[in-house]
């Protein structure tokens, strides 16, 4: 099952949430108004929910399957995602009003050795719930990809204290829009240059500049850029960091 995961954070509790992709496209669907919210408690010792080990990840991602199988069969139900907090993951779907989803989890849960915490069900037809409590707005998806770089960068034996091209890519629609993000940018001691075209979306952006990285900072000022981004109508691509180390 492939999904898209973020790192994120509530009320400073350390959460993943993992999406189908495509996760963009998802609007609201009259056939589906019940939001269905199953929550499983992780097989592991984890106090966050978050798995930390290849075991951990696979046990969620199998009892992720099994309900998708069996609600999507039964229920014609649609998978959304599942979140992790709190020692749980909570397994988010639609589904169609007056279907009782018990017999379609316990199905799935009997087949993978876990059991439901609690079970939610609710109306929300237009999955104002979804969108505002799962799905990852453009800082959340921008400051993940930053801080799963940044992991891999330690995890590699990265100097991230000696400078290094750091590089922010975005998404803009015109010129007007570039000539204002660069009067941003460069007192900030970007170099700002175009980049590829986008046929009828616009072009790519890259703002560079040379410095340390850390985390806290780095995270900081991916959220002002993402921030000047979109006061600009465009869209946050990626934070990239991976260039050669600046050594004396």
């Amino acid at each position: 099952m492939d999904l898209e995961t973020f790192t994120r954070s509530t009320d400073d509790l350390p959460r993943i949430t993992s999406l189908e992709p495509g996760w963009e496209l998802l609007e609201p669907d009259e056939d589906l108004p019940v939001a269905l919210v199953v929550h499983v408690p992780l097989k592991g010792d984890s106090e966050s929910g978050i798995p930390e080990t290849d075991e951990q990840h696979d046990a969620m991602t199998a009892v992720a399957e099994s309900l998708v199988k069996s609600l999507s069969r039964q229920l014609d139900a649609r998978f959304i995602a599942v979140d992790t907090c709190d020692s749980m993951h909570a397994f988010h779907f639609r589904i169609p009003k007056g279907k009782a989803p018990g017999p379609a989890i316990a199905e799935a849960l009997k087949k993978t050795g876990s059991k439901a915490e609690r079970v939610e069900c609710y109306e929300d037809e237009e999955w104002d719930t979804v969108f505002d409590g799962v799905l990852p707005d453009p800082y959340e998806v921008a400051t993940s990809d930053a801080l799963m770089l940044i992991w891999t960068l330690e995890d590699e034996g990265a100097n991230l204290a000696s400078p290094r091209p750091v590089r922010h890519t975005i998404l803009l629609p015109d010129t007007a829009g570039y000539d204002a993000f660069k009067a941003w940018a460069e007192p900030r001691g970007y170099k700002v240059t175009k980049g590829e075209a986008i046929d009828e979306v616009g072009f790519h952006v890259h703002a560079t500049r040379d410095e340390a990285v850390d985390p806290d900072a780095a995270l900081d000022e991916v959220e002002a850029v993402v921030e000047e981004t979109l006061r600009h109508d465009g869209t946050y691509v990626e934070w990239d960091c991976t260039g050669d180390d600046r050594r004396d």
